[in-house]
């Protein structure tokens, strides 16, 4: 039997449809298989390349299918001398397509990893050839961050093979390369994705593994001014942070804090942090469309602030986060991600301590771009937000409600009540986020209307202007409405509050004088309501 027939190159696919059927594919893979002549594979793999670069429904799996893959890993790995062309673009080709391959279905991306190809990548970037090609150099790392950006599974992959480590070596040597400035940046916005796509999804690599991932992304935030390169620096350290379990989220916060100081010299309040700092600064000009930091910014400070020590946010406070949340709060050409994180990160500020509470209310303007987005906000989102937002603000009961216009707020969890309200409709573990929220808004309207009472004991009153004013406002209509409610807690709080302030002719008789239906007494002591005032809330990550 004679073996197989060298087949002849096929037409360019500049003269072939954009759909390429498997056949044209087949023939390309055949020459690459077959043909003696290595310049013909040169051409075919071109070919094959531009075939597979089509926007719409590229032949991957017809690739695959022909047996490209353990061709095209050879040919990265040895590349035949060829009159047409370098070495070095004979490999870019390669790479090129299979960073084709790896932009497909997570299947035919592992199809590529287990034939070899991610040694096949990394020991190009390992050679000197790399270092002399900036194209083939970022290729590689494009193909790289593909791969590493598909699952868990092949990230975790790529970290076994020692990628961050090895990738490292690679960033040491940039600097002594003679390539331009604009091929360096773009080398080095590649490599700083593909390092933050080796830090990201859950469950989130050990610590150990990503480690030194802090000092890197740290050196890039504070040694350029790269838009590029900058957001996906932050986006790096917000999957550091993000990733962290219950366990060790101060230890990863700490490791920030301390990535470029020496033991001992991490500022700590009120001293500011030059690095949060510098994080807050890329929260500016939100409202820029091209401008992608500020996304990034709020989630790595969001992550900061929801961790469980009070140390971290006071830092994060002390690098004037404040006045920057407050101007993306308002900003109404920003995006509604950034109006939306911008709330999220406040009302988990104010979930702290009340110290840091009490700090929403000292900075001017952010209490009234909470309050003027809850009413005006462009989205649910936005204003479930600033309803939590005043939740907390006002869970410091007696002490944060002196600070407050509470007939204003009155009207604002009216307002809240009725957004939240409207929808509550949704899936089940939505509904239990809204009956968290409607309840906690009802917790501080009792606190309201204990102050209006206590008020009114002191001047030696019988009027409790706030039960009037709350009529006034339209809240008593919505707890009618909420009496009704789906969620227990939520109807048994609305009847508690109705009984205690609202009967005709208990209006002004302290809530201790109302009698309560045995039956929901009995409900609130199984149901933990807290008829004093506000219970503890915690940040929501």
């Amino acid at each position: 039997m004679s073996g197989p027939k060298a087949a002849s190159l096929p037409s360019d696919p500049g003269n072939v449809s954009s759909a390429c059927d498997a056949v044209v594919v087949r023939e390309f893979v055949a020459v690459l298989r077959n043909s003696q002549k290595p310049d013909q594979h040169f051409q075919a793999l071109a070919s094959l390349r531009r075939v597979l670069s089509s926007q719409s429904k590229p032949p991957i799996q017809d690739a695959i299918d022909a047996g490209a893959l353990p061709l095209l890993i050879g040919f990265l790995q040895s590349p035949p001398t060829v009159s047409v062309g370098t070495v070095a673009e004979y490999q870019l080709e390669a790479a090129w397509t299979l960073t084709n391959v790896v932009s497909g279905t997570s299947v035919q991306t592992a199809a590529m990893v287990e034939l070899g190809g991610v040694e096949a990548l990394l020991s190009v970037l390992d050679s000197p050839v790399a270092l002399a090609h900036c194209e083939l150099c970022e290729q590689c790392l494009w193909a790289l961050g593909n791969i590493a950006g598909d699952c868990v599974g092949l990230r975790d992959h790529l970290l076994r093979r020692n990628a961050i480590g090895r990738l490292g070596g690679l960033y040491q040597q940039l600097p002594g390369v003679s390539w331009s400035a604009l091929e360096r940046a773009q080398v080095l916005r590649t490599l700083i994705w593909l390092m933050g796509n080796l830090c990201r999804s859950q469950p989130a690599p050990a610590l150990a593994e990503v480690d030194c991932c802090f000092d890197f992304f740290v050196q890039v935030l504070m040694g350029t001014d790269d838009a590029l390169m900058l957001s996906e620096a932050l986006w790096g350290l917000s999957y550091l942070l993000e990733g962290a379990s219950e366990d060790e989220g101060s230890t990863r916060a700490a490791r920030f804090l301390a990535a470029g100081f020496g033991p001992g010299e991490t500022p700590m309040p009120p001293a500011p942090h030059p690095v949060v700092e510098r994080v807050v600064c890329c929260m500016k000009r939100p409202e820029l469309k091209e401008n992608q930091m500020p996304v990034p910014a709020l989630r790595l400070l969001g992550a900061l602030v929801s961790a469980s020590s009070p140390e971290l946010t006071d830092l994060v406070i002390a690098a004037g986060v404040l006045r920057a949340l407050r101007d993306a709060v308002r900003c109404v050409e920003a995006s509604t991600q950034v109006r939306c994180d911008a709330v999220w990160t406040l009302s988990n500020i104010a979930a702290g301590s009340p110290a840091q509470a009490q700090r929403l209310l000292i900075e001017p303007g952010v209490w009234a771009a909470v309050c003027d987005s809850l009413e005006s906000g462009a989205t649910h989102e936005i204003r479930r937000e600033c309803a939590w937002t005043i939740v907390n603000v006002a869970k410091g009961g007696a002490v944060a409600l002196t600070k407050l216009d509470c007939k204003a707020l009155l009207r604002l969890l009216k307002v809240a009540l009725q957004e939240t309200k409207r929808q509550q409709r949704g899936a089940a573990a939505e509904e239990e986020k809204q009956a968290l929220l409607l309840r906690a808004l009802l917790d501080v309207a009792e606190s309201c209307l204990r102050c209006g009472q206590e008020q009114a004991e002191k001047q030696g009153v019988s009027v409790n202007p706030f039960v009037r004013h709350a009529e006034e406002c339209g809240l008593l209509d919505q707890l009618e409405e909420l009496q009704h409610s789906e969620s227990e807690a939520v109807y048994r709080k609305a009847v508690y509050l109705l009984e205690s302030w609202f009967q005709a002719d208990l209006e002004n008789e302290p809530p201790g004088a109302c009698p309560i239906q045995s039956k929901l007494a009995k409900g609130f002591a199984n149901n933990g309501c807290n008829r004093s005032g506000i219970g503890p809330l915690v940040g929501r990550a």
